[in-house]
C-alpha cells in the first residue's frame, strides 16, 4: 500500500480512538471496567480474521475500514485498561504493581509481537491466517486473565475509597 494511503488511515484511525475511548471510558463508570476490557478482548479476536481480510484486497477503502475498526476496538480496551489495573493494587503498592506488571507485559508480549508476527508470515509462505490465530490466542490468555480481575463497582468515585 502507498504510504500516504496508510498514513491517512492510521489518522483516521486515531480520531476515531479518540472519540471511541471518552465514550468508552463514561460507559464503563456505568457498567464496570472488567465488563469493558472483555467486551473489547472480545471484539479484538472476533476481528483478527475479518481485519486481515479487509487488508488482503490491497485497496485503500478497505485498509481504511479495517484500520479505524481495528483502532476503534483496541480504544474500547485501553480505554478501562489503566483504572482495571490500578484496580488490582491497595494504594502502598500500586505504583509499583502497575509498572512491573505493565512493563514486563508490554516486554514480553508487545514488544515481541511484531517479530512472531513476521516468523508466522514468513514461516508460512505469507500467510497472515498465523497472525490471526496469534492475535486470538493472546486475546484469549486476555480474556482468562480478567477472569481474575477483581471486579469494579461503578461509579469510579465511590464514598469507600482503598487506601
Amino acid at each position: 500500500m502507498e504510504r500516504g494511503a496508510v498514513l491517512n488511515a492510521v489518522t483516521l484511525g486515531t480520531l476515531f480512538s479518540a472519540f471511541v475511548i471518552p465514550v468508552t471510558g463514561m460507559l464503563a463508570d456505568k457498567i464496570g471496567r472488567k465488563r469493558i476490557f472483555i467486551m473489547g478482548t472480545s471484539g479484538m479476536m472476533l476481528f483478527a480474521f475479518p481485519y486481515f481480510q479487509l487488508l488482503s484486497y490491497q485497496s485503500v477503502y478497505t485498509l481504511t475500514l479495517a484500520t479505524v475498526l481495528g483502532m476503534g476496538l483496541w480504544g474500547v480496551i485501553t480505554a478501562v485498561m489503566g483504572t482495571l489495573v490500578s484496580d488490582m493494587f491497595g494504594a502502598r503498592v500500586r505504583y509499583t504493581g502497575i509498572s512491573v506488571g505493565y512493563q514486563v507485559g508490554a516486554a514480553l508480549a508487545g514488544g515481541m509481537a511484531p517479530l512472531i508476527a513476521t516468523t508466522l508470515i514468513h514461516s508460512f509462505n505469507g500467510s497472515w491466517v498465523p497472525v490471526g490465530l496469534f492475535i486470538i490466542v493472546i486475546g484469549a490468555i486476555s480474556l482468562v486473565s480478567a477472569l481474575f480481575v477483581p471486579n469494579s463497582v461503578p461509579p469510579v468515585f465511590s464514598t469507600s475509597e482503598r487506601i
